[in-house]
């Protein structure tokens, strides 16, 4: 009898136990920053899995801070992405704007990672102020210092594509075929910026009396050298 007594009391301690648990984590998860993130363009998966320390809605008008990301080229071929964060309610006129600049050489795993990591940065002044802060990690990666890395490629970035179509029907046949060509040298000295493109553009008509070709090839090169004068 002790032991089996003993036994529905371990038990019983044990559900309290774990209801308690689960009504922290459902406390914790209700008192998380409330957030509506506006990109059309970004991958809105992904960046749930990797920022969910945060309740996404999707009213903007429920949420605490309204996240607008946009984005627009830049001269040395990157892409600047502006992260613009709209505090609202209690949060109200507290607003920031955080830019990440990618390079012309960077992977799209890479961007995705700058972009998580800006996110997390611009969220950090609202999420302070809930009770998820308290399990809020922070840490710092210190740069290698004078560490210097060869680059075998003297920092030229090279890219090429060709595209083709098809189109036909008993009487008529098109195709074309067109490629580029460019390699792009960026330092704080030089931009050096050569671009090549080609074109094959060929129809044929059939008729009963003949076949009609015709061909049009198109070419073109950019050059773009610039010296730099000053630290700007």
């Amino acid at each position: 009898m002790k032991f089996k007594l003993a036994f529905l009391l371990l038990c019983t301690m044990t559900s309290h136990l774990c209801a308690q648990s689960i009504q922290s984590s459902d406390s914790l998860r209700y008192g998380a920053l409330k957030v509506f993130f506006d990109c059309p363009f970004c991958d809105e998966d992904h960046i749930r899995r990797e920022v969910s320390f945060v309740n996404y809605v999707r009213d903007r008008k429920e949420a605490q801070v309204h996240v607008m990301i946009t984005l627009q080229g830049t001269g040395s071929g990157g892409v600047e992405y502006s992260f613009l964060f709209i505090g609202q309610k209690e949060f109200k006129n507290q607003n920031d704007t955080l830019l990440y600049t990618t390079k012309p050489d960077e992977t799209s795993e890479e961007i995705r990672e700058g972009q998580i990591h800006t996110l997390k940065l611009g969220l950090m002044r609202y999420v302070v102020k809930t009770p998820v802060a308290s399990h809020i990690k922070i840490t710092y990666d210190q740069p290698g210092g004078d560490e210097t890395v060869e680059d075998r490629w003297k920092s030229w970035v090279f890219r090429t594509s060709i595209r083709g179509y098809l189109d036909g029907e008993k009487t008529y046949k098109y195709h074309s075929i067109y490629g580029t060509l460019s390699a792009t040298k960026i330092t704080p000295e030089w931009k050096i910026d050569f671009d090549y493109y080609s074109s094959l553009n060929e129809d044929k008509i059939i008729t009963d009396a003949e076949t009609v070709y015709s061909t049009r090839m198109n070419h073109s090169f950019d050059v773009l050298i610039v010296k730099s004068l000053g630290e700007h």
